[in-house]
């Protein structure tokens, strides 16, 4: 871009103020309005369609004290999970719109659309308008999105973004006046109630304060104060959690070291880079190695970019640089997942959502320094198309499933959950094709059983008595 060209977009941009966050609503909900047309997918059916918790929206408070009302009970998501503002905010979607899918995933992209305003309000304050638009645009219009916004049961990650990203906006002025300072603490407590992801974020803010306001002294006392509100918030979100589970991980049952857990964050590293850069390769399902060690080159690689970043983290906040964000915010945000605390560590697109906003962070940073930003708009295009093609993958279990074979025939997760599909939409040979062939891509014990559950049901069905024998033969072995 000429230099009069670019004066003359940036004059444009600050002279019409409306029109990026005009430019940021309409891309949004364009590129995401396709989707309306969706049927409810996968933990869909546990969170929202046979959850009776939602079928009733009062009273408000057991949906806090009652950890049973995130699922159907019998789904065994309840022992696992505690998001209770997504529980919640579904409750008012059904008594608003009964079970109309369209009417839930609007909620989702109104969601995603008022963080990518938020998170363009904070850079904004950062970088020139054009960069500050590059970076929103780039966190609403990337593929790796899709996933949490069409995925309804993902709200979760939309409510705790959303919550996180406002309390930014108001830390960023919480020395202007002590009511932001406290709003961002109350905030916090949104996002925390939202999902888990942003347990880190006090540390992360402790190492960013505000600009000043005021005398030293004054701007001393009142950044403790924030600080150890959001400590509390914390602490007694943590006590909440422990009193409605009776503990504080997640998938309780895998019983995992601290060791494999880590070792399977690092080596998703390289798969949440990998999908960010190049995003042809997205799936719902992601398989990992049957073992992994420190030695495993995805675990060195992850340890590699672990090591990277908090390098830079620390070279960029010693010089107090935007770019300290950028690197930060990722590591605060994927650490519940990456098994520094006892969370789920395997890759999934959804785990990605919230990290974007420090992606975003650094492609503002670049949109500012790179001469030809031209290279820029044509890469939101690009992304913008793999959005619209990602999106029609949700469109149905069945669609959904068949995406994920064709990115990885040989999952034996992914192929049940598609015989699942097939089975659902009485397509019965089918769906005993699919689920034999499951067995045959060496699952592990709990899916082969659950397999052969099916179709041992499925034989029944059928009348076909040999082969209910064979599948009842078959799981007494195991």
């Amino acid at each position: 871009m000429a230099r009069n060209e670019k004066f003359r977009v940036e004059s444009l941009l600050k002279n019409q103020p409306w029109l990026l966050p005009a430019i940021i609503l309409v891309c949004g909900f364009l590129l995401y309005a396709p989707t309306l047309q969706h049927h409810f997918i996968y933990d869909d059916n546990w969170t929202i369609v046979q959850n009776p918790a939602i079928k009733q929206l009062f009273p408000l408070s057991r949906f806090f004290l009652d950890g049973t009302t995130s699922a159907l009970p019998q789904s065994g998501i309840p022992q696992d999970v505690y998001r209770p503002l997504s529980t919640l905010s579904f409750a008012v979607n059904f008594a608003v719109g009964g079970l109309t899918p369209g009417s839930y995933r609007v909620v989702n992209i109104l969601l995603h659309l008022f963080s990518g305003l938020l998170l363009w309000r904070i850079l904004s304050r950062r970088f020139s308008p054009f960069a500050s638009g590059v970076g929103a645009l780039l966190f609403l219009l990337h593929p790796i999105q899709v996933e949490s916004v069409v995925w309804v049961t993902q709200r979760s990650i939309l409510l705790c973004a959303a919550a996180t990203l406002l309390c930014l906006d108001f830390w960023d002025r919480s020395f202007q006046k002590p009511v932001y300072g406290w709003a961002a603490v109350g905030a916090y407590g949104l996002a925390l109630l939202g999902k888990e992801t942003a347990i880190g974020l006090p540390f992360l803010l402790f190492l960013c304060p505000p600009p000043p306001a005021g005398g030293e002294r004054k701007h001393q006392d009142q950044f403790w104060f924030f600080i150890s509100g959001f400590v509390l918030t914390a602490l007694l979100y943590l006590v909440l959690r422990f009193q409605v589970l009776g503990h504080l991980r997640q998938e309780i049952a895998r019983q995992a070291t601290l060791g494999s857990s880590l070792q399977e964050g690092m080596s998703a590293l390289w798969i949440y880079g990998r999908n960010l850069l190049w995003p042809f390769h997205l799936n719902v399902s992601i398989s990992w190695p049957e073992t992994l060690s420190w030695s495993s080159p995805s675990v060195l690689v992850g340890v590699a970019v672990m090591v990277f970043a908090g390098v830079s983290a620390v070279f960029t906040w010693r010089r107090g640089s935007v770019l300290f964000l950028a690197a930060a915010l990722p590591m605060a945000f994927f650490a519940p997942h990456l098994g520094f605390i006892p969370l789920v560590t395997y890759a999934a697109d959804r785990f990605f959502y919230m990290p974007m906003i420090g992606a975003a962070v650094a492609t503002a940073w670049i949109a500012e320094k790179v001469r030809f930003k031209w290279i820029l708009i044509l890469l939101l295009g690009f992304f913008s198309l793999m959005t619209v093609v990602r999106g029609r993958a949700w469109q149905s279990e069945i669609a959904l499933w068949a995406s994920s074979l064709r990115e990885n025939p040989q999952s034996a997760f992914s192929r049940a959950c598609y015989a699942q599909a097939l089975l659902m939409n009485g397509r019965l040979n089918e769906a005993r094709d699919q689920f034999e062939l499951s067995l045959a891509s060496r699952p592990t014990i709990n899916l082969a059983r659950m397999v052969l559950q099916q179709l041992v049901q499925l034989s029944e069905k059928t009348g076909d008595t040999p082969a209910r024998k064979r599948w009842e033969k078959e799981l007494g072995r195991l």
